[in-house]
């Protein structure tokens, strides 16, 4: 995982554009097939927020579907299109979502293991147990951390059997300017944003 998140917090994809999920995918799936790599594969939720037009363009590669909490809606929209995961098979095509994404809005990429864990009384939890958890957003203060404390009370302890990865990705307001605050893609253009 280091080496992925090395090569695009570098950009050094050759011949990709990172603005297109897409081609991003397609092009880590070249770079780490199974066969080369002790037979591991990776998932991955990559998106692409452009600010000009508040529009956000992602795909997956076997991996959960983000959570868009827009202000006034009553449920989240879940953002994943099915395709598997990098590295299990040549030539995948990872299909790209589109999103206008509302000012207030709240976006949440997380592993499956913050929910795929076994009550207390043994019943496996499921994604919609864990919506409700980051329905509303958590305190400031301690933030993230209280949403992995609930899941660890909730299955009575605080060691998890996988990993807890949680992102969340709140609409800022700067300068009178909405926008997401995630990494430049290309921070020569100054609108393109990615997670």
């Amino acid at each position: 995982s280091v080496s992925v998140m090395n090569t695009l917090a570098n950009q050094s994809l050759q011949d990709t554009d990172l603005r297109a999920p897409d081609q991003v995918l397609a092009r880590l799936n070249a770079m780490f097939p199974m066969a080369r790599h002790h037979e591991m594969y990776f998932t991955i939720w990559y998106g692409v927020f452009h600010a000009g037009t508040r529009r956000l363009r992602y795909a997956t590669g076997g991996h959960p579907a983000a959570l868009l909490f827009a202000p006034d809606a009553a449920a989240p929209t879940k953002l994943g299109i099915p395709a598997l995961p990098i590295g299990v098979m040549d030539d995948t095509e990872y299909p790209v979502g589109e999103i206008d994404v509302a000012p207030g809005s709240r976006l949440y990429v997380y592993s499956d293991g913050v929910y795929e864990v076994r009550f207390t009384d043994g019943r496996e939890m499921a994604l919609e147990d864990f919506v409700p958890l980051v329905a509303t957003p958590p305190p400031a203060n301690p933030g993230l951390i209280s949403v992995r404390n609930t899941v660890a009370g909730l299955q009575g302890k605080s060691q998890f059997d996988d990993d807890f990865s949680l992102l969340e990705r709140a609409t800022l307001h700067y300068l009178g300017v909405d926008r997401l605050d995630f990494q430049p893609a290309a921070p020569r253009e100054g609108v393109w944003w990615y997670v």
